[in-house]
């Protein structure tokens, strides 16, 4: 009885291990996207009707539960002293083979866009039909975010560029 039961605790440590060591598709997906972990600081653009608003802002982003999910979170002041924050969530869906990712800002603006790997340490979402956003770290140590428009889903315009160094 006693050998039976060493044998029982055995096989399930072994189980337990081996399940642990097996590679999960949604991990191995998210570490595409590991360029984007750290801190980052740097300064950034944003028009709004015929103003063109100047901030400073300072990302952290970070894998969180288990390795499913990478946590973005920004925090952005302007000239006046007025902060804006904006906080995501990345993760990866088996079924549909994509990237999700969920923002929301402290405007009360946000939503769910599916996100695209498009080039080597570059990303893309489209928050709605007629804005994008492009995420580039293809200089070493560099994030820079772009945000465009388009009425005709052909030409697009810059109405936001951040660019930011990493600090850690």
């Amino acid at each position: 009885m006693r050998h039976s039961v060493v044998l029982v605790l055995t096989v399930l440590c072994a189980a337990v291990v081996l399940a642990e060591e097996k590679p999960s598709p949604q991990r191995e997906a998210l570490k595409k996207l590991d360029f984007l972990v750290g801190e980052w600081s740097g300064e950034g653009w944003m028009q709004r009707g015929p103003q063109r608003e100047t901030f400073t802002s300072h990302e952290k982003v970070a894998f969180r539960a288990g390795g499913f999910a990478i946590l973005v979170e920004g925090a952005h002041k302007s000239p006046d002293a007025s902060e804006f924050g904006a906080i995501g969530i990345i993760t990866f869906d088996d079924a549909s083979g994509s990237y999700k990712f969920h923002s929301q800002t402290s405007e009360g603006k946000g939503g769910d866009s599916e996100m695209k790997l498009v080039a080597d340490r570059m990303v893309q979402w489209y928050p709605a039909p007629v804005a994008r956003y492009t995420l580039d770290f293809t200089q070493e140590g560099r994030w820079v975010e772009t945000g465009e428009y388009s009425r005709d889903g052909k030409e697009w315009k810059k109405f936001f560029e951040m660019t930011l160094e990493r600090m850690k």
